[in-house]
């Protein structure tokens, strides 16, 4: 239903130190399918959607939760 990609590394600033980090597992949404959330709504289901993606090697990343809300209120 979402696929997502690895968002790069975040420039933080830390006791005057400046430096990338790596995130770990956390994503950014590509693509966003809510043909299954209609199915669902339409037979009277409420669904409940994590904000879990995968990427193209079928790795599973952290979506912002608020954030796939929004994107999904986008497709809908």
């Amino acid at each position: 239903m979402i696929t997502a990609r690895k968002k790069g590394p975040q420039r933080v600033v830390y006791e005057g130190i400046e430096q990338d980090v790596d995130l770990g597992w956390v994503g950014e949404t590509e693509v966003i399918n809510p043909e299954i959330l209609m199915i669902m709504a339409g037979k009277g289901y409420i669904p409940v959607v994590s904000p879990i993606a995968v990427d193209n090697a079928c790795h599973s990343l952290n979506l912002n939760a608020d954030t796939v809300a929004g994107d999904l209120r986008l497709r809908l």
